[in-house]
């Protein structure tokens, strides 16, 4: 599985496909380079978009940021909507 995802990542590079890949099976092997915000880890997911004054987008941000699931890389004090926070689909799977 490991070298198949790996050739699947070469020929796909700079295709989103390959990052889901990536998040599904822990394949390839990535290394963290040395310029990194918030410590040796590769970010999990996209922050959400910036709360509108909606209040019917407002209940759904922060109904959906209320559900993800904080790791060692998130800072306390800081939201939940965080790029090392995992989404529910993550949760407990011990993958990236």
């Amino acid at each position: 599985m490991e070298r198949i995802i790996e050739q699947k990542w070469i020929s796909l590079w700079l295709n989103v496909e390959s990052w889901f890949d990536y998040r599904r099976t822990g394949y390839p092997a990535l290394v963290v380079g040395p310029v990194t915000q918030y410590g040796k880890a590769l970010p999990l997911r996209f922050l959400y978009p910036v709360p509108s004054q909606d209040p019917k987008y407002l209940v759904n941000y922060n109904e959906a940021v209320s559900k993800l699931e904080t790791t060692y890389y998130v800072s306390s004090g800081q939201s939940k909507d965080h790029t090392y926070s995992k989404m529910w689909l993550l949760q407990g799977t011990g993958l990236p």
